[in-house]
Parts: structure tokens; sequence; C-alpha cells
């Protein structure tokens, strides 16, 4: 298996989450139109543990057994597939068996508007493969967890992972800090958002050190209110507010100011955000469905054609096949409370795939 870190997504509460990492496999066929160069695989869980994998988003196959603990998110990274469960296990053999990795993911147990509780979030663990690294937010309790993040430059086996470093010129204090959410941009750019303390933090692209950013204008993160994590859409940081009362807001300038986006209804939780290729910015909510930013007012807006009344988006996924005469279709999943729904016009519209 050959996977590539930006088709990753997330896990759902009841029902399925998807993830995508890519396979490759022969090619005998004339017909250029029709053999895909670059294949990719969907994987999804479910609430009993079980991990599924699928080559056209339609059959599915079982990759390993339900062991009775739900899935928090998935992670591709290089050849090797992270999965986050109560810890962190990887698979070198597309998902087939996994072993132990870390233990101390972080646990979040907060209640959104309507009294469900969010433990899980996908921006949790990033992978991050212009530098072979991947980050997990972390409640280890190593006195050299400044950061609350752990990282593995070692395909995340076990005892690879060690405390992120952090820039001690210009933040001597990392008292307090605990990174919840990651995002990395389109330009490399990796930045981690810590939602307990109002705080954003970030790397250069190809620098091993956090600096922290200066906030001239907070996002409004009183947490028994709101609780964002954090994604983008090209070189925007994007963090929405998984409680449910504060919408969705955007900075320019690496978390240093935030703007809110309208169009986003007042007390509706906010479960996922992502932007496929690049080209579309979508947001995943508890009942109203998936929200599309429409880029040319400037304002999110229901994209629900297809999709049943009232439905919960806990993940969004997607791929793109390159055939050998060099087609390229894109796919855009939604994990949902009825089924993985997919659109193949950059989240339009949503056609029932897997349920």
């Amino acid at each position: 298996m050959r996977s590539y870190l930006n088709t990753a997504a997330l896990l759902i509460a009841a029902g399925i989450t998807l993830f995508l990492g890519s396979c490759s496999k022969p090619y005998n066929s004339v017909n250029n139109g029709q053999i895909i160069a670059t294949p990719y695989s969907l994987y999804f869980v479910d609430t009993n543990g079980s991990l599924y994998r699928s080559n056209d988003g339609k059959a599915y196959k079982v990759m390993f057994p339900p062991d009775g603990k739900p899935a928090r998110a998935l992670c591709v990274a290089q050849d090797y597939l992270i999965w986050m469960k109560p810890t962190l296990s990887v698979s070198y053999n597309n998902g087939t068996n996994f072993n132990t990795a870390f233990d101390y993911p972080i646990v979040l147990h907060k209640a959104d508007v309507n009294g469900n509780f969010f433990d899980y979030n996908q921006s949790m663990i990033l992978g991050v493969a212009a530098w072979n690294v991947v980050y997990v937010c972390s409640s280890n309790p190593s006195p050299y967890n400044y950061l609350g993040l752990e990282r593995s430059d070692n395909r995340g086996i076990k005892n690879s992972w060690y405390s992120a470093s952090y820039d001690t010129i210009t933040f001597p204090n990392p008292s307090g800090t605990g990174i919840t959410s990651l995002t990395q941009l389109q330009n490399g750019t990796v930045v981690g958002y810590d939602a307990n303390h109002i705080k954003v933090l970030y790397t250069p692209a190809a620098d091993v050190l956090w600096k922290p950013t200066t906030i001239t204008t907070t996002l409004p993160n009183d947490t028994a209110q709101a609780y964002f994590s954090i994604g983008h859409i090209r070189n925007r940081i994007l963090a929405i507010d998984n409680i449910g009362n504060k919408g969705v807001w955007y900075s320019d300038d690496l978390g240093a100011t935030w703007t809110q986006y309208a169009g986003i209804p007042t007390g509706l939780p906010l479960m996922c955000v992502a932007s496929p290729f690049e080209q579309t910015c979508l947001v995943g909510s508890s009942g109203k469905g998936v929200f599309i930013l429409n880029q040319n007012t400037g304002m999110f807006q229901p994209s629900n054609s297809g999709l049943p009344a009232n439905a919960i988006v806990r993940n969004i996924a997607f791929k793109e096949n390159i055939y050998k005469n060099d087609t390229h279709k894109q796919y855009i999943y939604l994990a949902t409370n009825t089924g993985i729904y997919c659109s193949t016009d950059n989240g339009l519209s949503w056609t029932l795939t897997v349920y």
C-alpha cells in the first residue's frame, strides 16, 4: 500500500468513519481511459472497532475484525496506517495487523449545545510527508511535554515518540499550553491550536521548532460556550466551533487575527471541516448536513442535495483517480449517520454509496 497524507479523514460516533490511502495494482488493459494509474483506497471504521477498505467506494472488504474499541481517528503516513482508539496503533500491511504505537493521545470529553459529547477529532493527528513526521496531540505526563504534542520520526512505532520542541527565545514560558488540533496549509506550514488556552502556535515549513503567534483578535473561545478545532483552505486557517455557538472563523495571518464567516446557523455543533483538493471548503454539522463555502459571496450555505433531512456529518474524505490517459476524476465522501455519500461535482450534490 502507498498512502497519501492529503487524503485523511475522521471517525463518526454512530456509524462510519472515512479515511483515504492508496494502493497500487497492475495494469493489463489496453483501454487507458479505464485503467487507474494512481488508484486510492477508501478506509472506514464502525463503532465496534472494525476497519474496512473499498477501492471503488461501494464494495468493501473487512480488513480488521471488531474488537469493541471505537476508533477516534486514522492517519496515513508514507506506507503505513496509524489508528487512534484509546491508544495509537500502527499497521504496515494495509490494516490487516496493528501493533501498539503510543499510549497517551489526548482525550477531549466536552458536551455540545445538544448535550452530546465529542471526544473524537481527526485533527488531533497529522502526518507531514515532507518532514517524514507524524504529530499527535497528547496527554503524556512527561515533564518535557511542553506543547501537549508528541512526534514520531520513525514510522510511528512504539518508543519512537517524543515531545515536540518549542522556541525558547520567543516562547520562554510554555506552561499551560496544550495543542488540541492540527492542520497543514497548502504552502506546507503546520499549525497547531490550543483550544483550552486560546493560543495558536505554528511552525514555518521545514522547521522543527514550534513558535507562537501573537494574537490580536482572538476567537471567542470561552471554553464553556465555544470550543474550536482547526482546518484550512489553501493558506487560510479555519476554525469550527464543536460546541455549536460560534460557527466558523478564519485567519489569513497564521492566527494573529480572526474573522467570522456568515451563513452557519447559531446553536449548531460543527463536527468536521475539509477542503478537498484545495478547491472547495465543506463543514459537516450535527443535524443540518453539510455546508459549502460560496467563494463568490464569502458565505457558507447548505449543500444537501441527495442527503437525508437533518443528516449528521461526522467526517469528510476525498480521493482522486488519475487514469493512464491522464484523465482525472475526483470524489468527495461524507460519513453520515445513515451511510457514506459521494459527490462527483465538488460537493454540490450527493449519492448514497455505502450504507
